[in-house]
């Protein structure tokens, strides 16, 4: 089964760790077609360590980011967010990753199995 990351939506950031954050997951991760759900949790990962990184730069910083994984039972998707540690309500940014049913490969659409 094919992935997709269909969206990464910013919320209301109040410092530089929240907005480098979104940048990073709108710069490698919008639009990206994923080949399993392997793939998914590489993505978790990778901005597990981007989140350690921003951390780091700003100690100062009041709050701090963790990234939290939601997968919907019964529909094909789920989304990945990164969340202030302190306030759960208030996330930095979130990507929605829908399962592709088929993909358009040169201009022929191929079936997803």
């Amino acid at each position: 089964m094919k992935y997709f990351v269909y969206d990464v939506t910013s919320y209301k950031t109040k410092n530089d760790k929240g907005s480098e954050m979104y940048s990073y997951c709108a710069d490698n991760y919008r639009h990206v077609i994923l080949d399993s759900a392997d793939e998914i949790g590489n993505i978790i990962n990778d901005i597990q360590d981007k989140v350690s990184e921003l951390n780091k730069k700003y100690p100062r910083s009041r709050q701090s980011l963790r990234v939290n994984y939601r997968e919907f039972k019964y529909c094909d998707f789920g989304t990945i967010t990164v969340e202030w540690e302190d306030n759960i309500h208030n996330a930095c940014c979130a990507m929605r990753i829908i399962a592709a049913k088929g993909i358009l490969v040169d201009g022929v659409m191929q079936d997803n199995d």
